[in-house]
């Protein structure tokens, strides 16, 4: 790989990637410990287009970068847009007894 070719990150780091984009995201968006249920698999999944997208035209590390940024920022707003349909003091799943999730 040159050195203008983004890097596919391992199986192990992608995971790691993944859910460091999911945290940063719900420390800047205001999200809750239980986004972290579900918001790493949205965020594969754009991640995964997005990066496919960047490897096809040659994208370099910067652009990789700046990418990811975009991404952070993205799923920040999508817990936005989540904030006003949760209910105060509901218990979210995790904190649900094992024997009823």
């Amino acid at each position: 790989m040159g050195a203008a070719e983004p890097a596919r990150p391992r199986t192990g780091a992608w995971r790691a990637v993944v859910h460091e984009i999911a945290w940063a995201a719900v420390r800047r968006g205001g999200g809750e410990h239980a986004d972290l249920e579900w918001l790493p698999a949205v965020i594969e999944a754009r991640l995964a287009h997005r990066v496919d997208l960047l490897e096809r035209a040659g994208a370099t590390e910067e652009e990789v970068t700046a990418a990811r940024d975009e991404l952070v920022e993205w799923a920040a707003e999508l817990l936005g847009e989540q904030q006003p349909r949760r209910k105060r003091g509901a218990l979210s799943r995790s904190a649900w007894p094992a024997r009823l999730r």
